[in-house]
C-alpha cells in the first residue's frame, strides 16, 4: 500500500480536465480508470511504475516530452524515486 500522491484540478470544462499530479517517494495515484483519451506532460525527468491487473511496467518520463493514451486504461501510477516527481495530465473530453 502506498501513500496517496497529491493532485490539483487546474481546469475542468466541457472540453478538457487538466490536473497536476505531485509525488513524493512511495506515493501513488491509486487505482483508477481513464474515462477519456489523455495526454501526460512530465514536469521532471524520472521513472514511474505503472501497475495493471496483468503487469508492472517501468515508464521513463522525460521533462516536457508528452505521451498520449486512449480512454479505458485502468492502472495505478507509483513513484519510487528519491525525490519529488510531477506531471500534468490533460483529459480530452470532446
Amino acid at each position: 500500500m502506498y501513500d496517496k500522491a497529491s493532485s490539483e484540478l487546474m481546469i475542468d470544462n466541457n472540453d478538457v480536465r487538466i490536473m497536476i499530479w505531485s509525488f513524493e517517494a512511495n506515493q501513488s495515484t491509486g487505482l483508477h480508470k481513464h474515462e477519456y483519451d489523455y495526454v501526460v506532460v512530465p514536469c521532471k525527468t524520472g521513472q514511474l511504475n505503472i501497475i495493471t491487473d496483468n503487469e508492472n511496467i517501468t515508464s521513463d518520463l522525460v521533462i516536457h516530452q508528452p505521451y498520449h493514451r486512449k480512454k479505458g486504461v485502468e492502472h495505478e501510477v507509483v513513484y519510487n524515486g528519491d525525490s519529488f516527481m510531477e506531471f500534468i495530465e490533460i483529459e480530452i473530453k470532446s
